[in-house]
Formats: C-alpha cells, sequence, structure tokens
C-alpha cells in the first residue's frame, strides 16, 4: 500500500508541473538590439580580446627557444562583423533565438562589405608587430569569388598582412575542418598560441595553447 501511495504521489506530482512560457519573440529581438546598440556586446568582445593580448604578450616573452608563433582567426562576427546585413536582410526576425537558416552567411558574405572588429584588429597588429604569424581559419566556403572577395575585404579593414585563408569545402563540417587545419598548421612547424572565434565549434578539438570564445548572440553554427 505504501508503495502503491508513492507511485502515485510521484505521478501526481509530475501532472502538476508547469512549463514557464518561452521569452517573447518580439522581446528577445529587442534585447539583442539593446545590447548590441548600448555598446555592451562591444565592451564584452573587448574583454575578451584584451585577455588574450595579455595571454599572447607572455607567450611572447616567454619565446627563448624562438618557435614560430602563430594565432588563428576566425572571419565572421571575429574578425570582421556582418551584424548590418544580418539586420537589413533578416530584420531580426529569421536568425535571433537559435533560428537560423542552414547557412546564414552564404548570402550575407556575398556583399564583401563587412566592417572591421577593431579590437581584433588591434590585435592582429600587435602580433604582426612582434612577428607573430596570423592565420585566418573560416567556414566562408572555398569557391573562387568567396575567396577572392573575403580577401580583399580583410585587405581593405586592415588585416594586410597574413600568412593564409583556409577556406572550407561545403560538403565538410565546420569544426571538423577548423580542426584538421589547426592540425596541418602546427605540422608546419608552428605553435599556435591563440585560437579565437564566435562559436564553440571554432574553438572544438584542440591544437591551440590558448582558445578564447567571443560573444555571439545572433547565430549559432554547430
Amino acid at each position: 500500500m505504501k508503495k502503491n501511495f508513492i507511485v502515485l504521489f510521484f505521478i501526481s506530482c509530475v501532472s502538476c508541473v508547469v512549463f514557464a512560457e518561452p521569452v517573447n519573440f518580439n522581446v528577445e529581438q529587442q534585447q539583442l538590439l539593446n545590447y548590441y546598440y548600448s555598446g555592451k556586446y562591444m565592451h564584452d568582445l573587448n574583454v575578451v580580446i584584451q585577455k588574450a593580448k595579455v595571454q599572447l604578450a607572455k607567450s611572447i616573452k616567454k619565446n627563448t627557444q624562438h618557435k614560430k608563433l602563430a594565432i588563428v582567426l576566425d572571419i565572421d562576427e571575429t574578425s570582421l562583423s556582418n551584424f548590418k546585413q544580418l539586420e537589413a536582410l533578416y530584420g531580426l526576425v529569421n536568425w535571433v533565438g537559435g533560428i537560423v537558416p542552414k547557412k546564414p552567411l552564404v548570402i550575407i558574405n556575398n556583399t564583401f562589405h563587412d566592417s572591421v572588429i577593431r579590437p581584433t584588429l588591434e590585435l592582429y597588429r600587435y602580433a604582426v608587430h612582434h612577428d607573430v604569424s596570423v592565420f585566418f581559419v573560416t567556414g566562408r566556403d572555398n569557391r573562387q569569388v568567396m575567396e577572392k572577395k573575403t580577401i580583399e575585404n580583410l585587405k581593405k579593414a586592415g588585416y594586410t598582412k597574413f600568412v593564409k585563408v583556409f577556406f572550407n569545402n561545403p560538403t565538410a563540417e565546420p569544426s571538423g575542418y577548423k580542426i584538421n587545419t589547426r592540425k596541418n598548421i602546427i605540422s608546419q612547424g608552428y605553435d599556435i598560441v591563440l585560437n579565437i572565434g564566435d562559436q564553440v565549434s571554432d574553438l572544438a578539438g584542440g591544437y591551440a595553447d590558448h582558445d578564447y570564445k567571443l560573444p555571439n548572440p545572433f547565430y549559432f553554427i554547430p
């Protein structure tokens, strides 16, 4: 009898669970707009970049064996910003809150006028000034026009000196491709001191001394 009572009590409790209503979609949109336009987004991004810069300075100072130091930078929402294009194309309707087209940046990047993310540019300049090699590893695909226009965009934004920009094969998973690319860079004798990106998938798999995740509440790429 006691066991039956416990089972019935458990079932009763489960049936009484009330799930909270999700945040209204329009409210989420406004929160994201406020986060960006208030300056909080850039502040939070800059905090991460400054931590990365401190670490880079330490690694440079400790490099008494004269290893070939390198940093790896993602492009979208790490080195260049797509926010204005996202806002214009989607009106912050179809892409916030985790609702993302399959490959949102394929269309967006056809403009190739992405603005620079200045804290990352300053980190890049610091690295170049101290003879640290720079690699860009992007999820943008390797179509010829995409490669050409992306590199032009990077140079126009101020990223004028780098070893290589690695582009993704559209049939490959972004995270696996980026892991293999970092592994390839290391195989060439480089020590990747920093790996910086806005997606968790940018940092997965290792092959870097230090990983830094930049804020990006605007879209998610697994």
